[in-house]
């Protein structure tokens, strides 16, 4: 009888184990029970108080007043996992982050949704293939900062060496002509410079093997992914009505459109001990760009997560993300022909939530 107990509460903690495998990170080889519907809610934040290795003050100073860094952030999660049979899994992800992004707040949607084929398993062992969908949306957002405008416009437009300066209310712009001689402009409008109309959208595979053993999870995985990218950058001195100004402007790119490649490939660590469960992921993102955009192309990115389980249903979970190029390879129209290598800084941020297995 007690030998027939010793098993059973292996065998139960042994699913225990199973179901809890599927937290915050989902890139196993290895299913949920069938008909099971797991909903996953979270927040993810950093600013100066949450910045556990000190990455945002040392990359960006405390202020984070560089047009070209993204600085606080805080951000919500909901995802939701259904493993329709022993062999379909379907992966629904919502996120959204606003990014402190010099004087403005930069908002991005993220959607994500794969669907994951188990093509083989055993006792230890198991393969699966994911094929997947995933889009950035940027919220259209407007820059007044005169500092940020100027270095905006510099990066657009360098051979123009447009500068605005202001006095009391009036502002005034003054720009290198195409005759090369400088030239003067009253500016009508307040000036401003915004991201319209900015957004990528991404197709991608991906295989995993998991082997699992005792209290252990192991994962390898990787990839490749094709993103199309639209950035748009929209300004208040495109509607001036000065005809030498717009004659000078005509042939400035404020739009810009290319396709990306990245391969991805990344490792898993998990392990179960009573009612806790903790795991760590990495992945290297090493992105094809065209020549003129290839000076960042790499990313190196670590999850750590530790998920404590009131009961087989219920887990609450907390941990962190660091990048050691930002968003690099994760959200693609940040990288453009204006910011090149704005976007190579260290970063990080916190993530904590709640699991429920229906």
């Amino acid at each position: 009888m007690k030998k027939i107990l010793l098993l059973f509460i292996l065998n139960e903690s042994f699913i225990y184990a199973g179901n809890i495998i599927y937290t915050n990170n989902n890139l196993h080889a290895f299913l949920p029970k069938a008909n099971q519907l797991q909903i996953t809610a979270g927040m993810e934040k950093v600013n100066d108080t949450i910045d556990i290795l000190n990455i945002k003050k040392s990359e960006f100073g405390s202020n984070s007043e560089n047009f070209d860094s993204l600085g606080d952030m805080q951000g919500i999660n909901l995802n939701f996992g259904y493993a329709f049979n022993n062999k379909w899994y379907m992966n629904i992800k919502l996120n959204q982050k606003d990014l402190q992004y010099s004087d403005s707040t930069l908002t991005n949607n993220n959607f994500d949704i794969y669907l994951r084929y188990q093509l083989y398993q055993n006792k230890n062992s198991a393969f699966a293939l994911d094929g997947g969908y995933t889009t950035n949306i940027a919220k259209d957002t407007n820059i007044n900062k005169l500092k940020t405008i100027n270095k905006a416009l510099k990066d657009i437009a360098p051979d123009k060496e447009i500068t605005i300066s202001q006095t009391d209310n009036k502002h005034t712009l003054v720009y290198r002509g195409s005759d090369g001689s400088i030239k003067t402009v009253d500016l009508k409008n307040k000036p401003y410079i915004a991201i319209v109309d900015t957004d990528d959208t991404s197709l991608y595979a991906r295989g995993i093997f998991s082997v699992r053993k005792e209290k252990w999870l192991f994962d390898v995985y990787g990839g490749y992914e094709e993103t199309s990218i639209n950035n748009k950058t929209d300004s208040s001195i495109i509607y001036e009505k000065d005809a030498d100004l717009q004659k000078e402007l005509k042939d400035i790119a404020f739009t810009q459109k290319r396709t990306d490649g990245m391969f991805f490939g990344g490792l898993g660590l998990g392990y179960h001990f009573n009612k806790w469960y903790s795991e760590l992921n990495y992945q290297y993102n090493h992105l094809l760009r065209i020549d003129s955009l290839n000076e960042t192309n790499v990313n190196h990115i670590f999850n750590l997560n530790i998920s404590y389980w009131v009961n087989q249903n219920l887990g609450l979970y907390m941990g962190g993300k660091l990048m050691l190029n930002q968003f690099n390879g994760e959200i693609p129209y940040l990288y453009g022909e204006y910011t090149k290598t704005s976007f190579d800084h260290k970063y990080g941020f916190i993530n904590a939530g709640i699991v429920y297995n229906f």
